[in-house]
């Protein structure tokens, strides 16, 4: 009877164990299904990067990153050249807004990605707050 329950307890140690690294990798998997979105620890490592503030142009006037573009969805119309002077080929965008829960950064990435055909755009997953939390370097 020992050996019986011995081996039912290891089968269901050995289900647990896959159960938990599933989920562990179910995890990564979902945070990376979010297409598009960077932390602050990989803009990090990269070295051409234009940074979009989405926040109103009050806030951006305030504080922003340093050489940020402001552009917002309501000036859209007179932002916009502001930013396209300053892209260029081989240089990724990174959108941020106030922090990971504003949603407005995706619009604006959605509609650079969609309207002019970038190809390396971003949203800051943890937005000005992260930014500002990780102080990585201009």
């Amino acid at each position: 009877m020992r050996t019986g329950w011995a081996s039912v307890c290891r089968v269901a140690g050995c289900l647990l164990l896959i159960a938990a690294v599933s989920a562990w990798l179910g995890r990564d998997a979902r945070a990376d299904a979010r297409a598009g979105e960077v932390a602050v620890g990989v803009v990090r490592q990269w070295s051409r990067v234009l940074w979009v503030d989405e926040r109103p142009e009050e806030a951006f006037v305030v504080a922003h990153w340093p050489g940020a573009v402001n552009l917002t969805p309501a000036n859209w119309d007179s932002q916009i050249d502001g930013l396209m002077e300053q892209w260029e080929p081989g240089r990724r965008i990174v959108v941020y807004c106030d922090d990971s829960v504003c949603g407005s950064s995706e619009a604006v990435a959605g509609r650079l990605r969609q309207e002019y055909g970038l190809p390396e755009v971003h949203v800051l997953t943890a937005g000005w707050a992260g930014l500002m939390e990780g102080r990585i370097a201009p």
